[in-house]
């Protein structure tokens, strides 16, 4: 016999839940603690207790409880009164009709989804009986035989035909009195009937079970015979491989029919009681319990199970363990532990006594030519039965290493570094402390050469060899990131079907003894999960591969063409609950490998076959979110075969949908990924999310759930069609009446917009009339000032022409008469220099500029006063020049009006330009040209121009 223990809940879905965990039964499997799954009533908000469990086709749990109907999907419980309110004692799904069928106290009859409601409705039954018959005690069974549900009470039995319209009482008969040796339950308190193949096993309350063959009943011995009597048998079950029995003060217990191996669960494995109401196994092969207080579920079928993980049992942190000579060692944080190997099966928890002479934390265990070796915290050990002997000379010790190319020593790491030991007789002695490398490590192997590989978990992996004498260890080579490793930190050395690999961040590497590098293994390396972490391997006697790391574990089998079979899925659980960084695996038995646990250790089996049942995806519930509440708008129906299609009112449009896919064998078993068409523009990530929040718009949508069950691998999709009914104020009605409004108001709006098209007809006509007389008068206005300036223009020119001429003309009269007097020939030469030199100055010299400078402010607004007041470093030239541009002259001309050359005229443009501050780009010209017209439109708005130029 063997027992279960168990562990209190670790993960909260809303509810706690920890889990029993049963082992595939092996003849050589030890005795183990194992998870559980637990729900209180805190957890169930529900009664304490549940007389009878089933499942439905959607995979929910359905427990008879003392509040009603409790269905529990792996998300959330659900209470379903029955109709008197009374303690529900048997549940049974019918998946022809549909249908939960339950019973209770005076009460049985039927829930089935509400089409209105869109809850489970109860239906009653039993008001189909006479109303004397009404009285009938509890019912404490169903069954469904062929065209009848069958409901027994104590007394009598009631057959329901399946039109669910006609009930017939007769008395209760059991079908073993008719058995043959059925006399032998004559005075037996009959508890169940259980059918196993074509035999039934019968279990009485407190004798023992029996055994009908067909032929005849018969005492069926077992070895927890005992047990059940004392403990009082109260419920059974089989799936056809196990047998479970529920008792009143003892627990669980349960019997592998094939391999005749027992299995325990009760308080002192960490139940939460020991009294079992219920029992049933689902289509995953989980054994639920229904419990005095609260609900169990117990996982026969997990390939793991839990060694010294309960309160009553725990040794600490498991760090390292061996099973040598009917004894299994283990090393945790607080000692050294043993207890005999097989375990031995019973009710309670296995015993664990501490090993003599050595305390403290234990680090490693191993087996060197019939020696183990110890290596603890306080230094190394040899361990004969129950006895430690500390090594001398050792500190605090990592691992050992057995030389194969020296034979009779071992390398052992310490606190200190390396050390050399020599085996005498039974015991080792330290023969040196050798130079070279002198890095601590607990992870050396030594390869096929004879040298040694030892990772470093922060200066890389090192590769050295011992010299003859043992006394040194001259380095190789050291392997790092400049070498081509992923990284410096956390490499880790295994060893492969007798070959050395380096575990990196990205894959496995070998040594190319030919170019002393390390090499990649590409076919190695793709089949594990690397991804910038390095893998601890560990490689079993059957040539299996662990490989490990934290958040990733996987199972390699070797196949027979080579290649190999890699499970990342069944184990990928267990990861949580190993110690991962210290410590080796331990072996069992050739199928069943001990792994190091945070609460003790594990027990794994490498050759399990995961049960790959899948429940369907469901969208379970829809909820409407109002002011007032809650509202309930669609519930899964029982018998859909159609993709549902909901009609949702507009005011109930902010919605969350639920769904999920029971799964109740691990925790995080389900991810899920969700997509609204019309709404969503892509799938969504997974996640272990199971419900999404909406707020829709008037439309149709299509809502998708995609499951993956990662403990199967196996996907399934749900679709529902939703249907977001308008507001009011979009309904057909409030459109026509939108539509008369719009008419109205579009015809009111028509005729106020021609009265207002035409009163601005009116002002724009008025106001372009006078624009238009504004505009020709200001034409009128230039072209009279430009005739005036022409007019002046020729005026002041001829002006001057007359006084100049007149001027010539009194010399040249002068000079006439000089040359009648015949004055001397000086005399007259002089009076023609005069001449010329008056007319030179004439051109160089403009006594009449102010005239000039007055009259052109006159026609040009006071142009040059303006040019003097924002430009005062303008000299005469310039502003004659500046004159000459303003009327638009050639520079020929300006170069005859200023007596220079035109050459010399660019020049005096080149300077202007410069005092103007004009850029190279700007043209002149049009500067000055821009100045008038600035100041023309400057004199009309006010504005000064030169201030805006």
């Amino acid at each position: 016999m063997r027992n279960i223990t168990t562990r209190r809940p670790e993960r909260d879905y809303g509810q706690a839940f920890a889990d029993t965990t049963l082992p595939n039964p092996l003849p050589t499997t030890p005795s183990a603690t194992n998870g559980r799954e637990e729900f209180s009533t805190n957890n169930t908000n529900s009664g304490k207790q549940s007389w009878g469990i089933d499942q439905d086709d959607k995979g929910r749990m359905l427990f008879a409880n003392n509040n009603g109907l409790l269905v529990y999907d792996g998300v959330e419980w659900t209470t379903y009164p029955i109709a008197n309110y009374t303690i529900v004692r048997c549940v049974k799904y019918d998946k022809s009709l549909h249908v939960i069928f339950a019973g209770a106290s005076n009460e049985f009859g039927y829930y089935q989804t509400d089409p209105l409601t869109h809850r489970l409705t109860y239906h009653s039954l039993s008001t189909l009986l006479p109303p004397d018959q009404r009285f009938f005690g509890e019912v404490w069974n169903i069954d469904i035989d062929g065209e009848h549900v069958v409901f027994k009470t104590k007394l009598n039995t009631y057959l329901c035909d399946k039109s669910l319209k006609h009930v017939t009482k007769r008395p209760t008969v059991e079908a073993y009195s008719r058995w043959k040796g059925a006399e032998k339950l004559a005075d037996k308190n009959v508890k169940a009937i259980v059918k196993v193949g074509k035999d039934y096993i019968v279990a009485t309350e407190t004798d023992g079970l029996y055994a009908y063959d067909g032929k005849e009943l018969h005492p069926y011995p077992t070895p927890f015979s005992d047990y059940l009597k004392a403990n009082e048998v109260f419920c059974a079950a089989s799936n056809g491989n196990r047998l479970a029995l529920g008792t009143v003060k003892g627990g669980l217990v349960m019997f592998d029919l094939k391999t005749h191996q027992t299995y325990f669960a009760n308080i002192e494995t960490n139940l939460l009681n020991n009294t079992v109401l219920a029992i049933f196994f689902d289509n995953a092969n989980n054994l639920w319990l229904g419990l005095d207080n609260g609900i169990a579920c117990a996982l026969p079928d997990r390939p793991y199970q839990e060694l010294f993980a309960t309160p009553q049992s725990s040794i600490g942190t498991g760090y390292t363990s061996l099973q040598k000579n009917g004894l299994l060692y283990l090393g945790t944080n607080q000692s050294l532990y043993y207890t005999k190997f097989p375990l031995a099966n019973g009710p309670y928890p296995t015993p664990k006594t501490p090993v003599n002479g050595i305390s403290g934390q234990i680090w490693r265990l191993q087996d060197i030519d019939g020696m183990t070796l110890c290596g603890a915290d306080n230094g190394a050990y040899i361990i004969e039965g129950t006895h430690a002997t500390k090594i001398q000379g050792l500190s605090g010790t990592w691992c050992f290493v057995k030389l194969n190319h020296h034979p009779g020593y071992v390398l052992a790491s310490d606190y200190k570094g390396l050390a050399v030991l020599k085996q005498e007789g039974n015991r080792l002695v330290v023969v040196s402390r050798p130079t070279g490398c002198s890095e601590a490590s607990a992870n050396i192997v030594e390869d096929r050469d004879g040298s040694l590989w030892l990772s470093h978990w922060q200066k890389g992996v090192f590769h050295f060899k011992l010299s003859a004498d043992l006394k040194h260890t001259p380095l190789l080579e050291r392997f790092g990131r400049k070498e081509g490793l992923y990284a410096n930190e956390n490499n880790l050395v295994t060893e492969i079907n007798g070959r050395v690999y380096v575990s990196s961040g990205d894959g496995l590497y070998q040594y190319d003894g030919a170019k002393h590098q390390l090499v990649r293994n590409e076919r190695m390396s793709k089949l594990f999960n690397f991804l910038g972490t390095s893998l601890g391997i560990w490689q079993l006697p059957n040539g299996q591969l662990w490989a490990y790391k934290v958040g990733y574990m996987a199972l390699a089998t070797p196949k027979a063409n080579g290649q190999w079979d890699v499970d990342s899925i069944l184990y990928k659980n267990l990861n949580k609950q190993l110690q991962i960084g210290m410590g080796n695996f331990g072996i069992a038995s050739p199928e069943q490998t001990i792994f190091n646990g945070n609460t003790g250790f594990l027990l794994v089996s490498n050759k399990h076959r995961a049960n790959k049942v899948t429940n369907p995806v469901m969208v379970s519930r829809i909820t409407a979110l109002t002011e007032q509440g809650d509202s309930l708008i669609y519930a899964y129906t029982y018998g859909q075969d159609e993709t549902p299609k909901i009609s949702i009112a507009h005011g109930l449009n902010q919605i969350v949908i639920n769904y999920v896919m029971p799964e109740y064998r691990d925790e995080h078993d389900v991810v899920y990924s969700i997509y609204m068409e019309g709404y969503d523009k892509h799938w969504s990530t997974e996640s272990y999310e199971t419900s999404k929040d909406y707020k829709l718009s008037r439309g149709t949508y299509t809502f998708h759930v995609k499951a993956r069950n990662l403990v199967t691998g196996k996907v399934d999709e749900a679709t529902i069609i939703l249907s977001v009914s308008p507001a009011w104020y979009e309904s057909w009605p409030a459109i026509i009446v939108y539509l008369g409004l719009l008419a109205l108001g579009g015809r009111y709006a028509y005729q106020r917009l021609q009265a207002r098209t035409q009163r601005e007809l009116v002002r724009m006509k008025a106001e372009n009339e006078q624009k238009m007389i504004r505009l020709k008068n200001e034409q009128l206005e230039r072209e009279l000032k430009h005739r005036y300036s022409e007019l002046a223009d020729s005026t002041m020119n001829l002006a001057r022409k007359n006084d100049i001429l007149q001027q010539i003309d009194a010399q040249l009269d002068s000079l006439s008469e000089s040359i009648r007097r015949e004055d001397a020939k000086a005399s007259i030469t002089k009076a023609i220099k005069d001449i010329r030199d008056d007319i030179k100055n004439n051109l160089t010299e403009d006594d009449n500029w102010d005239k000039f400078e007055k009259n052109f402010n006159l026609v040009y607004d006071n142009f040059m006063k303006k040019l003097r007041t924002h430009f005062p470093s303008l000299n005469k030239t310039d502003l004659k020049l500046c004159a000459y541009l303003k009327m638009d002259l050639s520079s020929k001309e300006m170069a005859s009006l200023l007596n220079i050359s035109v050459r010399s005229i660019e020049t005096a443009r080149y300077r202007l330009r410069k005092k103007l501050n004009l850029e190279g780009g700007d043209n002149l010209t049009e500067f000055i040209q821009n100045i008038a017209q600035s100041n023309e439109e400057g004199q009309e708005e006010g504005n000064n121009p030169f201030i805006n130029i």
